[in-house]
């Protein structure tokens, strides 16, 4: 899990777009793998 903030480009910014782009895969997921 990616609990802790990573270096990578994975931001909190980066991280909005994919849930926005996929509410229903990351309905209840907090981080979709």
């Amino acid at each position: 899990m990616m609990d802790q903030v990573t270096p990578l480009p994975f931001s909190a910014a980066g991280f909005r777009q994919r849930v926005a782009a996929q509410p229903l895969a990351h309905a209840g997921d907090d981080f979709g793998d």
